[in-house]
């Protein structure tokens, strides 16, 4: 009977270790004030589709500005009025209107 459970020895050392990386991901995301998000749009004023990099707040998930568009002549100077921004909604709120339409109910 000796030798069959040594394996329990190394789940304390297993547990410890996972939660001490859990506790370093938390930390690094609860630091993050914005998120950048890749996207690929129609852009209404210029009517062709840009491919530009958006600023979402970490927080509420919203899309607060653009960092970088392809539709632009220097796509790293942002110079445009921004009309595209409030058309964008939360990613949540995005996957619940594609499980929507799909025809999947999500029980809350």
């Amino acid at each position: 009977m000796t030798g069959q459970v040594h394996w329990i020895a190394a789940l304390p050392l297993l547990l410890g270790a996972l939660g001490l990386a859990w506790l370093f991901w938390s930390a690094s995301r609860a630091g993050r004030v914005f998120v950048l998000e890749e996207r690929h749009f129609l852009c209404a004023p210029q009517h062709r589709k840009v491919d530009a990099t958006l600023v979402r707040d970490a927080r509420t998930d919203e899309v607060i500005g653009v960092r970088r568009c392809s539709g632009l002549p220097d796509p790293e100077a942002v110079t445009c009025g921004r009309r595209c921004v409030p058309g964008f909604r939360p990613r949540a709120a995005l996957r619940g209107a594609e499980s929507a339409r799909k025809g999947v109910t999500r029980a809350i």
